[in-house]
Order: C-alpha cells, then structure tokens, then sequence
C-alpha cells in the first residue's frame, strides 16, 4: 500500500468571505493538502466512498503496521466483490510539483479470490498514473512484504488533479483485504526559496562579472519582505516591483552571454519590441528617418517588432518614429548616444525587448569573458527566473480564477482581466519554448498584472 505525506504547498484554500472582502491580500493560504497524515485523527479533508459496504477508519495501528508519520494513518477495507472502496483528495498543483507518500496492502485471502489496492493520480476521470498496486496475487508470488512501500509522483504541467486511493473483494465476500496510507506530501518549490537558490548559485562567480554582480543585487531587492504576502504570493501594492527586478537581472545576464559591454556602450540598436499601453486600438505607423518602415494594428497588451534589415545596414537609424493618423505618439532615440534599456517608457510604447550591437570594431572586454562554469550558471540562473516568475504568475491566476466578484457589476471587467492573463501565459509559453526567455519573463509579468486587476475587481464590494 501506499502512504501519502504533506508538506508545502499546492492546494489553495478560500478564506472567510469576508476575510477575502476586508483583506485582498489574504485570499489564499499557502497552497498544500488538507490532513495529509491524519493527524487530526479523522478523515477531514477526505472524500470517502464506501457504498459497496466498505470500512474506512483512521488508526493508530494494524497489527504490526505502525505510522509512517505522526501518530495516525488511513485504513480501509473493502467488501462487495468488484466494488472499491475509496479514500481521495482533490488539489491543485504546479508543473514541477511532487506529490509523495506511503501505501500497504495486507490480505487474509487467497488465490483465485485476487483481492486488490492501489493509489492513483487522476485529472478528471483520467487516470495519469497508478503509482501504487498490490494484489492476493502478489502475496502468493512473494510481492508481499508487509512492509510499507513509498511512492510519488511528478507534475508536467499546472492544473487540478485527484489523489485516490482504493481496496476490493475479489469473487466472494470473505478473506478481506487492506489499504493503508499516510504520511502524503505535496511539494512544490517556493518562489521567494528558488530565488535565493540563484543568488547563492550566482554568487560563486560573481567576481567574474560586473552584470552578475548587477543581477545578484536586483534579485536581492525583490526578496525583500514588504513585497511578500509569503514565500508564495507577492502583495497586490507593490508586488510589480518584484517581477520588475526579476526581469533587469534577467536583462543583465541575457547581455552577459551576448557580449554586450556592461558600460553602457553600444555600437546600434538592431531590434527592438514595443509593447502598446494605450486603451483604445489604433494603427502605429512606424517611420525610420522618415521611411515608413510598416504599419502595425495594436490593441492594449499587443506588441510589435521593429527590426533593422540588409537596407538599414543591419542596424536602425538613430531614430524611430511611432504616428498614427498622422499624429507623432513617440520618438524613440536608437542610436545609443542616448540612454536605450528595456522597460523604457515612451508614450503609451514600453520596450520589452532590444538587441544592440557592439561598437564598431568593438570586443568584448576582458572582464566581460567568463569561464565556461560561470557561463552555465548564468544559463541555468535565467531559465529559473523564468520558472520563478511563471510560478509568481501561475499561483496569482489561480487565486483570481477561484473567485466570484462580490458586485455583479464588476463580472465583465473581472472575466476580460482573466481572459488577457491567460492570453499573456500562453505567450509566455510560446516565447519560453522558443527560448526567448527576456519576452518571456515579460509577459508572466503581464499575467501576474491582470490577475491582480481581476483579483481587485472581484473584491470590491457593492456601492450600495
């Protein structure tokens, strides 16, 4: 059999109503199942199935069985033949995420009446996996160790899943069979604990670059606990900044391996992506030195790409002109004799992304080479700040999705909220397996921000 254990996260749990009304930032508790171990010494939390005339109890013992953790387990038996009796949990868990846990069987039958048990993790009605099984069948061959037997499980992708665990009679209605379980645990890696765990990782070659030390120093600014609800959640006020740090020291890591000088120098700007802010659709006429280059439709949240071409010289000119219906919306410098970063603010206009150039016949410097190890630490340190900040924006749409906006009112602008998060998680996808991981880390951002939006307009009460 197998035994399930708890312990950090995935599950979320709605607080009081009114708790969620007076207090936002107290929606969820951290993710995670609910008695895992049994040891409030009943099934809470549990959904049991005993209609085939079943037994399901949580005890202290079983002949020789003793907990795998604390001072409880779950025991059940079976009893109508073909009919199982169940012990399951619903919960929600994200890609990465491990559920683990222990099972026994023990039998006082005998072939041909092949009682059996299991433990399972099902999405729905489908069964993903069938971690734990035994059988009569299995006694009789020698599987049977009376002995607890461990077992987990690793999620692939984020969604609510099942644990269900089962026993059943075979053919008659003696020789009955057990299932024990106990000690589940749900382990998802926590955001605010995964970043540190770069910093530390960072932090061995951090004398070998300006830009590393640079990122170490952002990552360390977000971690700060005024941002934090907890290890999971970052406050609705003020949370942004968090994802804003993640992404320039993304920003400088994804420069350290392309090269780019950590002096500011650059020798031209070769693309560069625009995000529309504004809140009305409109077409952006992009002009280089008074070319147009193209013409692009552009709602709130649409980004568009501007990229230098064999006619340009393989770089833009020192500036770009955004206009539409003739009217000049910005003017954004590429030349590099001004200033030029990510998240630059222009009008309605937000640079998401850049590529520069090095200076004409410009190298990279001494200090800007670094060892082969310290290469792969800055490849891995980027891919976990993606990770980190899916997860920030996995958790925070998950939160909103759970909610009923408490003014009716608000439905429309709640559910358009939701909708534009998703649109951006499944642009953050898309932009990750592609690896761009920069775009990527921009948009989870974007999802953290909508589902904060629908989260505040779920929340808000009647003016009445």
């Amino acid at each position: 059999m197998k035994v399930f254990k708890q312990a950090n996260l995935v599950r979320i749990v709605i607080l009081a109503a009114m708790a969620v009304l007076v207090c936002p930032n107290a929606i969820l508790a951290k993710p995670g199942l609910d008695n895992p171990s049994f040891e409030i010494g009943d099934l809470s939390g549990w959904n049991k199935d005993i209609l085939g005339g079943g037994v399901i109890r949580v005890v202290t013992n079983f002949y020789s069985y003793v907990p795998k953790d604390g001072a409880y387990f779950a025991w059940l038996l079976g009893y109508t033949p073909g009919s199982y009796t169940t012990l399951s949990q619903t919960f929600y868990a994200s890609a990465g995420s491990t559920i683990s846990g222990w099972a026994f069987f023990d039998t006082w039958d005998y072939m041909p009446f092949n009682d059996n048990a299991y433990v399972q993790i099902k999405s729905g009605v489908n069964v993903l996996a069938t971690v734990f099984s035994k059988s009569v069948f299995d006694v009789e061959e020698g599987a049977y160790d009376e002995k607890w037997t461990e077992w987990t499980y690793t999620f692939t992708e984020e969604g609510t899943y099942t644990l269900e665990a089962g026993v059943a009679n075979y053919l008659d209605y003696a020789g009955f069979s057990f299932l024990g379980i106990d000690g589940v645990v749900l382990t998802v890696q926590e955001p605010k604990v995964l970043k540190q765990d770069i910093i530390d990782q960072l932090g061995m070659y951090a004398h070998e670059s300006k830009r590393i030390r640079k990122a170490i120093r952002e990552i360390e600014k977000s971690l700060e606990d005024k941002l934090w609800t907890d290890n999971f959640h970052l406050k609705l006020k003020g949370g942004k900044k968090v994802l804003d740090r993640e992404r320039h020291a993304a920003r400088e890591l994804i420069h350290l391996l392309k090269g780019i000088p950590d002096d500011g120098k650059c020798g031209g700007i070769s693309l560069i992506e625009l995000e529309y802010t504004g809140s009305k659709p409109i077409d952006v006429d992009v002009y280089l030195k008074n070319v147009l280059l193209g013409s692009f439709p552009v709602e709130e949240g649409d980004t568009f790409v501007v990229e230098a071409t064999e006619e340009t010289g393989g770089k833009l000119h020192p500036e770009i002109k955004l206009v539409s219906d003739g009217i000049e919306l910005a003017n954004i410098h590429t030349s590099c004799s001004k200033p030029i970063n990510i998240d630059d603010e222009h009008g309605d206009f937000i640079i998401v992304d850049l590529d520069k150039l090095l200076p004409k016949n410009g190298k990279k410097g001494k200090k800007h080479q670094i060892s082969d190890e310290a290469q792969v630490a800055v490849e891995i340190a980027i891919e976990q700040l993606v990770k980190v900040d899916r997860l920030l924006a996995e958790i925070q749409l998950n939160d909103a999705r759970l909610l009923d906006p408490a003014d009716s009112v608000r439905q429309d602008k709640f559910e358009h909220e939701i909708a534009k998060a998703e649109k951006e998680l499944a642009k953050g996808d898309e932009d990750r397996d592609d690896y761009k991981l920069g775009k990527a880390i921009h948009h989870y951002k974007k999802v953290w921000e909508h589902a904060t939006r629908a989260i505040k307009e779920a929340t808000k009460l009647p003016k009445s």
